[in-house]
């Protein structure tokens, strides 16, 4: 990244090619990830319910994706941000994340739900 200009008013920004290659190599990955993590979700809530409450749960699941989840993480970085800074409140807000998906993948009760529906 350059800036070709001493003067902030009239600064233009030179972007280098490996730069921008890099941008676009993101971008992509960001997208292919979503669109597996997404339809893994989507997957997972047909497995788990009756074909009567499919859509249902469907629509819990994005409800708590995009409402819910804007929610607690605009509420969050509110509150987290200023007391701990940037690096130290996303490994804070990220280590809960994966505490609390542990104990929901990983708890016993949780698993024969998951082997019974795949054996149908």
């Amino acid at each position: 990244l350059l800036v070709s200009s001493s003067s902030p008013a009239n600064a233009t920004v030179k972007v280098s090619a490996r730069l921008a290659a890099l941008v676009i190599f993101i971008e992509l990955s960001h997208g292919a990830i979503n669109a597996l993590g997404w339809s893994s979700a989507c997957a997972l809530a047909a497995e788990i319910s009756n074909p009567e409450t499919h859509s249902a749960v469907q629509g819990v699941m994005q409800a708590c994706y995009w409402g819910l989840g804007s929610g607690i993480g605009a509420l969050t970085a509110t509150f987290l941000l200023p007391r701990l800074g940037d690096i130290a409140s996303t490994f804070a807000v990220c280590a809960a994340v994966a505490a609390a998906a542990g104990m929901v993948v990983f708890q016993p009760e949780f698993q024969p739900v998951l082997d019974s529906k795949s054996a149908i």
